[in-house]
């Protein structure tokens, strides 16, 4: 389906807005697929000046000629600043504007087995059990958009019930019982949401972070050594979550990387079980690109015995949104749930629990 989805790009001039992560991914993606994008558009221009041997330009300064071609916009915003930039775009004269997102969301796929119109059929009733665990409208509503969404691969609409990004694992309309004073980050990435933890909550009593890719582990661990002020015990792990203790291939891709059989590298997997038993949290956050499930089933012992405040990310895998939220409330232990989408296209969905 993604691939298909890319052909509309075949013979066509094709631009990348924003020279990002996102933008040398949908730059790969692209070259895969025989497209050679002419330009990065990015207001930093002159700073990068080019990226990976395409050149940079700014919107407004780039040759006129380029107004004519494909815009492919690859930048993460709110929805409000999302739409301000595209019409700014516009109005800079550039007619034919792809949201990268939308051609993200085609490789979602379901993670325990293939798509077809059947499966939701086949589904339907894990469907249904699933949402009537969220007693909220909005996550009721949300629930039913995202999986309608999934079914039809129709996404209009979706950015009508997107939250605010800043909120992203702080929710300030979701009664969380237990607090962040002890917080333990799956996919701490670069130490973003720590800081923000930081920042928004001021200290806490202890974070223990895991992030596997390399490069991304080191960033991580300068940028929480710079809140030792905030954090009174910090413990970084250079490890991916899953089940258990084994090691796997892993493919870091252009931003976070996920545990990949492709892979180019091996990594490190722990179950939080198993890594930190005495840890007590009080906010547990997984956003492990897909292999959430198998986190959770590693974290069983942990969350049965402290049922730390959930937030976990449900959009990797099209069953997630109502396996994970099946397989907390199997465990018996009080969980209410909540659902939240920070991006549109179903993207950057949360699904928070607290007992």
């Amino acid at each position: 389906m993604f691939a298909n989805a890319l052909k509309q790009f075949q013979g066509r001039d094709v631009f990348l807005y924003g020279a990002g992560g996102f933008g040398v991914e949908m730059l790969c993606r692209l070259r895969s697929a025989g497209i050679q994008p002419r330009a990065f558009l990015d207001q930093n221009a002159e700073q990068i000046q080019q990226r990976e041997g395409v050149p940079v330009y700014t919107a407004q300064s780039a040759p006129l000629e380029f107004r004519s071609g494909t815009v492919l916009f690859c930048i993460v915003m709110d929805r409000e600043q999302r739409r301000e930039v595209l019409s700014w775009l516009k109005g800079l004269g550039y007619r034919f504007i792809v949201e990268g997102q939308s051609l993200r969301v085609l490789l979602v796929q379901p993670d325990d087995g293939i798509e077809e119109p059947v499966y939701f059929k086949n589904r339907r009733e894990k469907i249904q059990s699933a949402r009537e665990l969220f007693r909220e409208d909005f996550s009721r509503t949300l629930y039913d958009k995202i999986v309608y969404s999934h079914w039809t691969r129709d996404y209009t609409g979706c950015a009508e019930l997107e939250s605010p990004m800043w909120e992203q694992y702080f929710p300030p309309d979701i009664p969380l019982s237990k607090g962040y004073m002890r917080f333990v980050d799956c996919g701490g990435y670069t130490g973003d949401t720590v800081t923000c933890l930081t920042d928004r909550k001021g200290a806490v009593e202890a974070c223990a972070v895991f992030e596997p890719d390399s490069r991304n582990y080191i960033k991580m661990v300068e940028n929480t050594a710079s809140l030792k002020e905030k954090i009174g015990q910090r413990l970084c792990f250079p490890c991916a979550v899953s089940q258990t203790a084994e090691q796997l291939r892993f493919a870091a891709g252009t931003g976070s990387g996920s545990l990949s059989a492709a892979g180019e590298s091996v990594v490190q997997t722990v179950s939080l079980d198993q890594a930190i038993p005495d840890f007590h949290p009080t906010m547990l956050k997984m956003d492990i690109e897909g292999a959430e499930l198998l986190a959770l089933q590693g974290a069983q012992e942990l969350i049965r015995a402290d049922r730390p405040d959930l937030a976990v990310c449900v959009y990797h895998a099209i069953n997630h949104i109502w396996d994970i939220p099946l397989l907390l409330d199997s465990w018996k232990l009080g969980y209410r749930f909540y659902l939240r989408s920070y991006n549109a296209y179903t993207m950057e969905t949360v699904l928070y629990a607290s007992v």
